[in-house]
């Protein structure tokens, strides 16, 4: 959870992150996708009601990064919420 940050700002974030799991170059000798270690996130914005969980949210994101942990791919999905 990053609050008061724009969507933007939370890519940027998740980029960041990325470069430096990339830049370790971490061996995972059991995968069976990739010789590295990778890293996929799944990002939702949103501006929060009352009714806003954070549970929704995090379901919402993890949803987002779901195709591309499944491929073992270092990858930032972004997807605001309406």
């Amino acid at each position: 959870m990053l609050p008061a940050t724009s969507l933007e700002g939370a890519v940027d974030v998740a980029k960041s992150l990325a470069r430096a799991i990339e830049t370790m170059a971490i061996a995972h000798a059991r995968s069976g996708v990739g010789e590295k270690i990778s890293l996929s996130q799944g990002i939702a914005s949103l501006v929060p009601v009352n009714e806003t969980k954070p549970e929704g949210i995090i379901e919402l994101a993890d949803q987002a990064s779901t195709r591309p942990n499944s491929r073992g791919e270092t990858a930032t999905v972004a997807s605001p919420v309406k």
